[in-house]
């Protein structure tokens, strides 16, 4: 049925069935192959195309137990009373999701990524034999390069905060982290220094977060990446690198406009980020100053001045608009864009953490406490100011 995910005809749960496991011939699936190939020239290199398999105990997980389960009580019944079936079904796993990934390489997949999902399902001990050791088989297995391009690959292990440092020795590039792990810890377990080794993390907003509204979904974007830290940006060396992502899969039920929210956040957030970028949710105030039927004259206008290559350019663009409304007798509007446009509210670029040291009159005071109640720190420019974002 709808949402209840995989579900096997067959089940996996005695010595007979076993027996006849083995490795799938890859043929079976050229429909998945043909359409990673058919992916990835749509793609015309706009994006990286990633391919994916699940790891040898979450597939294990749905072999034995039929479908998705609440106890795992079946497959850790054939686990605890069976193990030697069930490294048997995890070698079989192991090397057909190798071949699996492989495949979808050749295809033309540019990264590949092992999802663990079942993985924090086991007991300390338990994981190392029958999920760590497997997933580590099918990564000394998988092509690093082809055709000349180099293959990154990912590891997720839902629950797997508790070995981050067993799974730093895996190898693979990735590691994935789902919502309850604090990127900041993860990054000093695992992250490594700059110049010496380490993995780059992925993750960990909660998928949840995606039901709320899109303040909130910019606040928590905001909280994940400040746990992190400043990422590694030298491309000449190695170094502390985040992937943001959520942390697990993503809700049927999710709004997609929220979705879009999520990833318009993460980008005003990126350090670099176009100063355009991080300008204007400002217009959002002037917009409410505005009758409905006249919001149609007014949006150009705003967008106008996001469109200037340079914040001077914005500012001159912007006294014109000022004179405009005030034409148009929005005298309302006007007034809040010209409190915005301001020499000190210029949108904003302050030194960074220079905030509270500004003490001259209390009229300024006054005003910097205003920019701190309705801004937030979205990137640096080269030359250390901070990017504020009005929200």
């Amino acid at each position: 049925a709808l949402g209840e995910g995989p579900k096997f005809e067959k089940v996996v749960r005695d010595e007979a069935a076993v027996a006849e496991l083995a490795v799938p011939d890859m043929h079976k699936l050229q429909y998945v192959f043909d359409a990673v190939t058919s992916i990835r020239k749509a793609l015309n290199g706009r994006v990286p195309l990633i391919g994916f398999s699940g790891s040898p105990w979450t597939l294990a997980c749905y072999m034995v137990e039929g479908a998705g389960s609440d106890d795992y009580r079946h497959v850790k019944t054939l686990m605890y009373s069976r193990p030697d079936l069930m490294h048997r079904i995890l070698e079989i796993n192991a090397d057909a999701v190798a071949l699996y990934l492989n495949t979808q390489i050749e295809a033309g997949a540019q990264a590949v990524m092992v999802f663990d999902s079942w993985g924090g399902v086991l007991a300390d001990g338990a994981f190392q034999q029958f999920s760590l050791a497997y997933t580590a088989r099918v990564l000394a297995q998988l092509k690093t390069e082809h055709n000349g391009q180099r293959i990154p690959s990912l590891v997720f292990t839902k629950g797997g905060g508790l070995w981050l440092p067993e799974m730093a020795g895996l190898n693979c590039d990735v590691l994935g982290l789902d919502w309850t792990m604090n990127l900041g810890r993860a990054r000093a377990q695992v992250g490594g220094q700059v110049g010496g080794p380490g993995k780059a993390l992925q993750g960990n907003i909660d998928p949840n977060i995606l039901f709320a509204p899109p303040a909130q979904i910019a606040t928590e974007v905001h909280r994940v990446l400040d746990s992190f830290g400043t990422p590694h940006t030298d491309k000449t060396q190695t170094g502390p690198t985040h992937i943001f992502n959520l942390g697990h899969g993503i809700s049927q039920y999710t709004p997609p406009e929220h979705v879009a929210a999520l990833v318009e956040a993460v980008h005003q957030c990126l350090p670099g980020a176009d100063w355009q970028r991080c300008m204007f949710h400002f217009h959002r105030n002037i917009l409410a100053k505005v009758p409905r039927e006249r919001v149609a004259e007014v949006a150009p206008m705003l967008k106008a001045i996001q469109a200037q290559e340079s914040k001077e350019a914005a500012k001159e663009k912007a006294e014109k608009v000022i004179a405009k409304l005030v034409d148009m007798r929005l005298r309302a509007a006007a007034q809040t864009l010209k409190e915005g446009n301001d020499e000190s509210l210029t949108y904003m670029a302050f030194p960074r953490n220079h905030w509270t040291r500004i003490r001259t009159n209390n009229a300024l005071e006054r005003m910097n406490r205003e920019i701190r109640r309705r801004t937030r720190v979205v990137g640096n420019f080269p030359d250390g100011r901070s990017a504020l974002m009005l929200v």
